[in-house]
């Protein structure tokens, strides 16, 4: 899925483009508890939402949140290329691609609306630095804050992610990658429970479902998340037939204490039970990478 079509599309957040994937069934939106959970071909990637998610080819894990301004596309891997990253990958992977520096001069900005009044400003530039045509920049700014068109629920973010190439010849190339994110989500959507009985079945047939436009929550449960992110990467042409890749990626991911709500429908009037409880803060780093050697010829 190409740059064209998420801006065509206005997306957001990985929710907004996945949704309209053929193979992918988007499970839980981006701003319910700030998790995308989805299933591709019907199966959950492995470990669900933390897994089941590559960066540049680089499979990662605790990649939430997952915007889409600084990236270039968005691919489903539902063949034979998931399985170069483990046989867990049943359904299949997603890969997100960063927005990497141009050759001519970019510079964009865009001033929106992603529904509601959540109004959000966007700005894109790159191209050369230097006369020698070596090194190359791309800089995606983006600032968000707003009401959603879900009544008592407001989304704050904040990116700001640069990128430098440097062609150091025709046949070596190398890039870093720096990214900054802050996304808070205020009125999140609770995850709702069906009551049971003790023998597994419904206790009431449900005839109602929640008001999808209303949050059912209060305004202090948020998922305030802070993302820091680098990558580096080289690629070197050894000659016609080899090609050795490699790359390298770090990030650390703040999840500050919040409150969850449960809710548990328990009857067909509407009515249901609250359950909340607070989450403490969650400090993750990740790291990653991949070293291969490709090998083009002619059979």
């Amino acid at each position: 899925m190409s740059s064209a079509l998420i801006e065509n599309q206005q997306a957001a957040t990985a929710a907004d483009i996945l949704k309209i994937n053929p193979f992918v069934q988007v499970e839980t939106q981006a701003f319910t508890d700030s998790k995308t959970t989805i299933a591709i071909r019907g199966f959950e990637p492995a470990n669900g939402y933390l897994s089941g998610h590559a960066v540049d080819g680089i499979r990662v894990e605790f990649l939430d949140p997952i915007s889409l301004e600084d990236k270039e596309r968005v691919e489903v891997w539902s063949g034979l290329t998931s399985f170069l990253y483990g046989p867990t990958n049943v359904g299949g992977l997603i890969n997100y691609v960063y927005k990497r520096p141009t050759e001519t001069p970019l510079a964009s900005m865009t001033i929106g609306d992603y529904g509601g009044l959540a109004g959000y400003v966007h700005g894109d530039f790159g191209g050369p630095i230097d006369k020698d045509g070596q090194f190359y920049y791309r800089l995606n700014i983006v600032g968000q804050d707003g009401n959603t068109e879900i009544d008592g629920q407001r989304v704050v973010r904040e990116i700001v992610t640069g990128a430098l190439d440097w062609h150091a010849n025709e046949n070596l190339k190398m890039g870093i990658l720096l990214s900054h994110e802050y996304q808070d989500t205020i009125g999140v959507i609770p995850v709702w429970l069906a009551a049971v009985n003790p023998n597994g079945t419904l206790a009431y047939n449900y005839n109602t479902v929640p008001n999808p436009y209303k949050t059912f929550t209060d305004s202090f449960n948020t998922t305030p998340i802070e993302t820091d992110k680098a990558e580096w990467n080289a690629v070197w042409k050894l000659n016609e037939i080899f090609t050795y890749r490699t790359a390298f990626y770090f990030s650390n991911n703040y999840y500050y204490s919040n409150i969850i709500a449960t809710n548990q429908n328990i009857d067909n009037f509407g009515n249901y039970d609250r359950a909340e409880q607070r989450a403490s803060g969650l400090d993750t780093m990740v790291f990653a990478g991949y070293s291969l050697f490709d090998a083009s010829f002619n059979t």
